[in-house]
């Protein structure tokens, strides 16, 4: 059917369910619809006659002795057309054929009314022509004479009335179906114009057929319109988004996704992509309330989840930091209600550190805890930063001795909240108040003095192990570690606010971001180091085997090689009688790379360095022996040699970390260390592996 005759479905159905025989024509003749009673009278199907000519339909009889019926009824058509007023076409022979393949025709005299239909601007769109059969009226004419004469007048009119209406209705339903063009139009032009990704997918196939800009720049260098979806985005064939499209087409059921994961191959260099797209799918209804298609609209949200996912990560990251550690770390906003808590609180108050969250501090530790930090709660949310030792009643049967920092988070100018560190020191508390009433014991006590004094030697000896071990581990958490933690939160507040550009090129935010590096970089340092401890204190028994103890050394000499050239050391090694020994490999290399890199690291400028090696057995143990004639060191080196972080000299780069490590090692292993040095005379180390 040619476009400038195109019909809403609407016309088509209410003219071709009209009780009398109509014909619906273009102005160029075409055949557009007819009723039904009509397909009786010329003993057609519409299906043979729809989209074609009239006079192609129906052309003249040649076996008349005057044809020319059909130029008669086209020039009463182009007279309505011209005039473009209604005209009642005198009876007419016009014989039909009795089938749209048949040769033979029949006998018809028909009698028709042409009515224009117009449209708002005055054009003719529609001819609707009714036509009736005159063969039978003809045949009984003579006996009706004038009184059938004046019936059909009347008839005349009524019919003219009737067709009138039919022309009004019809010109109703195009003004409406106009009024729903321009509708659509306008519908149109805003889901191109809008600025979210926008689509409509037609028919069964899904076929692009409207695609806005915005969604076209989510998949460039494609060709969408005209292509059914599968065919555009191939990548979609077997993922989610095409099974909900599909649904959404069969049932009608709007879907919706917040962020639904689609790899795509990028057009440009064929990597595949992981990209994210919130979305609305929703069914498009004809107006017969059929599926007809789906409107969707996307929005690319990759960056958004990828933003997300690198914050999570660095929250999990922290999370498991700071739950390895002792301490209690928590936050508390202004309203002292915890937003941030490590494991250590649910050892302390029986609670998943998740279950603390929203909760106020004086409803976790209890009130009369509470009324203990209540002044300093008030003086770091005022802004001060705090460090003070308190009794913490906690519960009737559970009383800690804390050490704490706060240390305010400022935002603006404004005290958001502020982080806690709590390090429990009830042990050496207790432990300090025994000894001073056993102090006061002893002076009131002179017979026990001596006794008591050798207890009060044996337990100040304990009490300096334990708190040699607890300051040192204190000191890393609440100094080391607590900056760089507060600085990798506010790392991710500032990530979190998505700065401008204009901010970011600020000196203020320069100078911020500055600190943040620096901050990490030391942080990281630290939990490297920290962690390697953590792993040993937890590993009890390592998995040991038949290690080659000379292999081993020529490996770990190859490493340090730089090292002995740089120095001039001469290293000499003797392990003939320990071919093997049974160990873990990766421990045991440590223990070498240690005492040999601390051998030539600690070497004296007044003498060429050498550095000896040796293994001998001795009863269930193979004695490792590392000698030097380096710097040495003195009792009070001695003393802090194996302790964490404990460094006897500033001049080499050093952690401090790895004797403590080797004596970790060893004594994990069920073996000992021993050390004989002397300042300006060397060192010698001897470790002692069982087995």
């Amino acid at each position: 059917m040619p476009k400038a005759v195109c019909l809403h479905p609407e016309i088509l159905q209410a003219f071709e369910a009209l009780p009398d025989p109509y014909l619906l024509l273009s102005p160029d003749f075409t055949i557009l619809t007819a009723s039904k009673p009509y397909l009786q009278v010329a003993m057609r199907q519409l299906a043979d006659i729809q989209g074609k000519n009239l006079f192609e339909v129906f052309p003249d009889n040649p076996d008349l002795p005057e044809p020319g019926s059909t130029a008669r009824l086209r020039q009463s058509l182009e007279w309505v057309l011209e005039h473009m007023q209604a005209q009642r076409i005198a009876l007419t022979r016009n014989d039909a054929k009795e089938s749209i393949t048949s040769t033979a025709f029949t006998g018809k005299n028909r009698n028709a009314l042409a009515t224009p239909v117009l449209t708002a601007s005055g054009e003719v769109h529609y001819l609707i022509l009714r036509v009736e059969d005159a063969t039978a009226q003809e045949t009984n004419g003579t006996r009706e004479g004038k009184g059938a004469a004046q019936v059909a007048a009347r008839q005349e009119v009524k019919e003219q009335e009737l067709e009138q209406r039919v022309a009004d209705r019809i010109r109703e339903l195009q003004q409406a179906k106009a009024e729903t063009e321009a509708q659509r139009n306008r519908l149109q032009q805003l889901l191109m114009e809008a600025p979210a990704p926008i689509c409509i997918l037609s028919g069964e196939s899904l076929v692009y057929e409207l695609v806005n800009p915005s969604y076209a720049r989510l998949f460039p260098g494609r060709q969408l319109l005209g292509k059914p979806i599968v065919e555009a985005l191939p990548e979609i064939r077997n993922n989610k988004v095409y099974r909900t499209f599909r649904e959404t087409f069969d049932t009608g059921i709007t879907h919706e996704e917040m962020e639904l994961l689609i790899p795509f191959i990028s057009p440009e260099d064929g990597i595949q992509e992981d990209r994210y797209f919130r979305y609305i799918q929703q069914a498009r209804f004809n107006e017969q309330g059929q599926v007809d298609g789906v409107v969707v609209f996307a929005l690319e949200v990759t960056a958004q989840v990828e933003a997300r996912k690198a914050v999570e990560q660095s929250v999990e990251r922290l999370q498991l930091i700071t739950d390895a550690l002792p301490v209690l770390i928590g936050y508390l906003d202004h309203e002292e209600k915890y937003r941030f808590a490590n494991k250590a609180y649910e050892a302390w108050f029986s609670m998943k550190p998740e279950a603390l969250l929203g909760r106020p501090v004086r409803e976790v530790i209890g009130d009369k805890a509470y009324a203990g930090v209540k002044h300093y709660i008030n003086r770091a949310l005022a802004g001060e930063r705090l460090d003070f030792e308190s009794k913490m009643p906690y519960r009737e049967d559970f009383v800690k001795y804390i050490k704490t920092s706060y240390v305010p988070d400022v935002r603006n100018g404004k005290v958001a909240g502020f982080y806690t560190l709590v390090s429990d020191v009830t042990e050496q508390t207790l432990a300090r108040l025994q000894v001073e009433q056993r102090g006061k014991e002893a002076r009131t006590l002179s017979e026990k003095l001596e006794a008591t004094n050798e207890e009060l030697i044996l337990t100040n000896a304990q009490l300096v192990r334990t708190n040699v071990d607890l300051d040192n581990f204190i000191y890393t958490a609440s100094h080391d570690l607590k900056a760089p933690i507060y600085n990798i939160e506010r790392l991710i507040e500032i990530v979190l606010e998505f700065l401008p550009a204009e901010v970011m090129a600020t000196a203020e935010v320069k100078q911020v971001k500055s600190m943040i590096e620096g901050s990490v970089q030391r942080f990281k340092r630290t939990i490297e180091h920290l962690t390697e401890v953590i792993k040993l204190q937890k590993e009890n028994n390592p998995k040991t085997e038949e290690v080659d103890l000379a292999e081993v050394i020529s490996d770990v000499r190859l490493d340090l090689l730089p090292q002995l050239e740089a120095t001039g050391t001469r290293l000499s090694v003797a392990v003939g009688n320990c071919t093997t020994v049974q160990f873990s490999q990766k421990n045991l290399r440590s223990i070498i790379y240690n005492l040999l890199s601390n051998a030539i690291k600690y070497n004296s400028p007044d003498r060429r360095s050498e550095v000896h090696i040796s293994c001998d057995r001795k009863e269930d143990y193979a004695v490792l022996t590392v000698r030097d004639n380096g710097l040495g060191m003195n009792r009070l080196g001695r003393e802090k040699l194996f302790t964490m972080f404990g460094r006897l000299h500033d001049h080499v780069e050093g952690a401090g970390i790895g004797l403590y490590m080797v004596k970790k090692i060893v004594e994990n292993a069920g073996g000992h260390i021993e050390v004989e040095t002397k300042a300006g005379t060397g060192s010698t180390f001897r470790v002692y592996l069982r087995g």
